[in-house]
């Protein structure tokens, strides 16, 4: 069912503007540009029913550690497939991979979604439509050019950050290495992620990141003793009130928006008073994005060379019930 299966693929590129994205160097710098439908050739297929099965498993690896070697931000597809033909009555392996620069992590979920939808849909075995697109990433991105201008990042650099100080180093003076680097993870119970990701959002009206983000901060005040923070926060693009209203819910794109965010940290502030506080000065940085993770600045002459920040907290979001149990 191989030409379903193209079929199913093309219909996302020509639906998904950030698919077609090419980059490339001129004169030293990147560009970008969204190439015709005809140049998108994502799906590849191997044919590896021929090889003797003692050797076909190494056939195969061989084939994949090609494939991966061939995604590269300068190359000719940013989204690609390939499909691994095995005979003998073996299942064939389908593999798709996707540069960073064009796909967040939430798109990964949408792409699959879509490729099962759109391929189910076209073999007949499935009554789901597959879902429009409203409007796609490289309208979000232009809307979000218009969105931040000079005079917004200039009434930032006016701003007073209050009693900004350094975050606390083991080696003040040593240089950091990833030998020196330490890893602390904890697990919720479902309870816990329902009250944490669902419950508190819903009741004061903001998004999972906002409350992940204030126990991040009681944190590092109480770790660090400091009384206002600077830091990068990744959030989901998706979510941004630009001037130009948009609904970007199902578009695939790189939709991840870095924040450079003053944060006072109120020592006497618990709870629901502390969540507050956090979400008003995000809403405040919210409207002076600096930066989108693309190549090249949002709008020509924006000058994006910010104080550094120590610390980033970053998001990913979740998905119910991905991957399936099978």
């Amino acid at each position: 069912k191989i030409e379903k299966l193209r079929k199913a693929l093309d219909e996302i590129v020509a639906c998904h503007d950030s698919l077609r994205l090419r980059f490339s160097v001129e004169n030293g710098e990147w560009r970008q540009r969204v190439a015709t439908l005809e140049e998108c050739q994502p799906l590849e297929e191997r044919d590896l029913s021929e090889i003797p099965e003692p050797h076909r498993s190494a056939a195969m690896d061989a084939e994949i550690a090609e494939f991966q070697r061939s995604l590269r931000p300068d190359g000719e597809q940013v989204f690609q497939a390939l499909l691994l033909r095995m005979g003998d009555g073996k299942p064939d392996h389908l593999f798709i991979q996707v540069l960073e620069l064009v796909a967040d992590p939430a798109s990964l979920y949408l792409l699959l979604e879509e490729i099962e939808t759109r391929y189910f849909h076209h073999l007949g075995v499935s009554t789901f439509t597959p879902s429009h697109v409203e409007s796609g990433f490289c309208q979000w991105r232009t809307a979000l050019g218009q969105h931040q201008t000079p005079a917004s990042h200039a009434a930032q650099k006016q701003r007073p950050v209050g009693s900004l100080q350094n975050v606390p180093l083991d080696f003040p003076d040593g240089i950091g290495s990833r030998a020196s680097i330490d890893t602390y993870s904890i697990s919720l119970n479902e309870e816990q992620s329902q009250l944490l990701l669902e419950d508190l959002p819903q009741q004061f009206h903001c998004d999972p990141d906002t409350v992940l983000l204030t126990a991040f901060t009681q944190a590092v005040g109480r770790w660090s003793g400091a009384e206002a923070v600077r830091l990068d926060t990744v959030l989901d693009g998706r979510n941004l009130k630009l001037q130009s209203p948009m609904n970007v819910s199902r578009a695939i794109g790189c939709f991840s928006v870095v924040y450079t965010a003053d944060l006072t940290l109120n020592k006497s502030l618990k709870g629901a008073s502390a969540l507050k506080s956090i979400k008003e000065q995000l809403r405040e940085a919210e409207s002076r994005v600096i930066a989108t993770k693309l190549l090249g600045s949002i709008s020509d002459g924006m000058d994006v060379r910010w104080p550094k920040s120590e610390l980033k907290f970053t998001y990913r979001g979740s998905r119910d019930g991905f991957p399936a149990s099978d």
